[in-house]
């Protein structure tokens, strides 16, 4: 027997300690109700739930800044039903001016008010806010950067604008706003937001208004033919040299500068044909969407071609041989071959002086007929996009997810809503039925740009609305999935603290046995 090492002994207090260990780590996991109560205990686990955790808080801010998003979007909103309140208003007033019995005494009574309606809705615009932010001041509107535009290829029939160069067209493009720059100073920008159109020519800039834009838009659209034979042709000179104004007449035909000349043919099998267009010698027209009238000088060859010009500025004639067409003007004579004249090339300058009422628009657009259709080609073009003040406007960008991606945004864009954004910078004129009539129109455009406005927003809150059931219910998911890895499972951690319950015990009273053998040698002392 040996007495120096109690080996039974020391393998039961190894015993008791990994059980007492035991039982301190289950005490702490039912006390504290977590699984993880340190790295040690699962280092997997802990770096997984730390990061749902970190996006289960990510998601309920978000939801936060989506109950703030539409606490914004219903302060516009009710402050927008104010500007409706004063645009009725003033509409029944405008009504009430068209009457002619009316007299000059009550019209100024119903200017008065008509003014006093519009200073409210500039009250409106000016002091609507959420936290200090501005709400109608055009820094929401979400018109910013610069958009690129995808290339334009369309048959003809549409009346779709085409661009190059230097060049400014208002279809095809975003917000039907096709613009693409020239170098040097020259330059061009369409705000969204108050639908106007600024040009720049040499550095010096003005702005013109949608209503300017639509005139230019309906003078400058190029018919599609009216059958498959039927031919509308522009021609210039082979060099390119030529270059003037361009007038849209009545029948869809184009008339363009000192050399060119805008054409209807009809072809046939006899070659017999139509040919009418409007020649200008003068290197500027006005294009005001006016329709184009004039005494024409008319003239027939011996080969059957009818021609029609308006001359105002110099002799005209044209003669049609050996499948060539010569147009003659001022006793210069130009010659075009039947290639020539089988593609629809229309160069068109159509001027309104800048400092004036005017607009001065360039336009390429190059036509071929295949298969009896035409069809246009252009590049891509880019578009600057500028708020109501002319300044760069991105909206309100609210944080609706726990990720910084763009997916994870939303953008509240809000129109500026002050008087001159709404009904233009002309005072309302409430002096004559006519005014009245003229104003009504501002007035209605007006309540539909209003109404506008106030459905998306009402679109915008119930997209809100909707994030924050989605972001509740992902935040639920996620703190589920969490919750079984860091939450502790109590019935079966009892389980475990009871066992090692009863073998910390165990272990107590079988150390005091095998502290208790090695008395046994003293027997042998007796």
């Amino acid at each position: 027997m040996r007495i120096g090492n109690n080996i039974s002994a020391m393998n039961t207090l190894n015993r008791l300690t990994v059980n007492n260990s035991s039982l301190s780590k289950s005490l702490e996991k039912l006390s504290s109700g977590s699984a993880i109560n340190r790295a040690a205990d699962d280092a997997a686990g802990l770096a997984i739930s730390e990061k749902m955790r970190a996006q289960i808080a990510g998601l309920e801010q978000a939801s936060k800044n989506a109950q703030d998003g539409i606490s914004l979007v219903q302060t516009a909103e009710g402050a927008l039903d104010q500007t409706h309140t004063a645009l009725r208003r003033m509409e029944t007033l405008a009504m009430k001016a068209t009457n002619g019995t009316i007299t000059a005494e009550d019209r100024a009574k119903i200017q008065a008010e008509v003014d006093a309606r519009t200073n409210e809705i500039d009250r409106v615009a000016e002091t609507s806010n959420f936290n200090g932010i501005k709400l109608f001041d055009g820094s929401l509107s979400g018109s910013s950067g610069t958009a690129k535009m995808k290339a334009l290829n369309t048959a003809a029939g549409a009346d779709d604008g085409l661009s190059s160069s230097g060049t400014i067209t208002f279809t095809g493009g975003v917000d039907g706003v096709k613009v693409s720059f020239a170098t040097g100073t020259e330059g061009a920008s369409w705000n969204t937001t108050n639908k106007e159109l600024t040009i720049t020519l040499d550095g010096t800039g003005k702005t013109y208004s949608d209503a300017d834009v639509q005139k230019l838009i309906d003078a400058a659209v190029a018919n599609a033919p009216t059958g498959a034979e039927n031919l509308k042709i522009a021609v210039a000179k082979a060099d390119g040299s030529a270059s003037g104004g361009t007038i849209t007449s009545s029948d869809g035909t184009d008339a363009t500068g000192s050399d060119e000349l805008a054409a209807d043919f009809t072809d046939t099998t006899t070659r017999a044909a139509t040919f009418s267009g409007y020649v200008q010698a003068s290197n500027e027209q006005t294009i005001n969407g006016a329709t184009v009238t004039a005494t024409a000088d008319e003239g027939v060859l011996s080969n059957g071609i009818t021609i029609n010009f308006n001359s105002n500025n110099g002799d005209a004639s044209a003669s049609w041989s050996t499948n060539t067409l010569t147009i003659t003007l001022d006793n210069s004579k130009t010659t075009y071959s039947e290639d020539e004249i089988n593609a629809l090339i229309k160069n068109a300058t159509g001027t309104k002086p800048v400092g004036s009422d005017g607009l001065k628009v360039s336009m390429d657009k190059a036509m071929q007929r295949t298969s009896g259709a035409y069809e246009a080609t252009a590049a891509s073009a880019d578009l600057v996009l500028a708020d109501g003040a002319g300044a760069a406007g991105g909206g309100l960008s609210l944080q609706i997810g726990a990720t910084s991606n763009q997916a994870d945004k939303i953008t509240v864009s809000i129109a500026k809503m002050d008087s001159a954004s709404l009904l233009g910078t002309a005072k309302l004129d409430m002096s004559t039925p006519d005014a009245a009539n003229a104003a009504i129109d501002k007035i209605n455009a007006a309540i539909e740009k209003v109404s506008e406005q106030r459905a998306n927003l009402g679109a915008t809150q119930n997209r809100l609305e909707q994030t924050i059931e989605n972001l509740s219910t992902t935040a639920e998911n996620m703190s589920a999935a969490e919750s079984r890895i860091r939450d502790v499972d109590m019935a079966k951690q009892m389980t475990e603290f009871t066992k090692f319950s009863i073998l910390s015990q165990a272990s107590q009273a079988m150390l005091a046995q095998a502290n208790s053998l090695p008395q046994g040698v003293l027997q042998l002392l007796k």
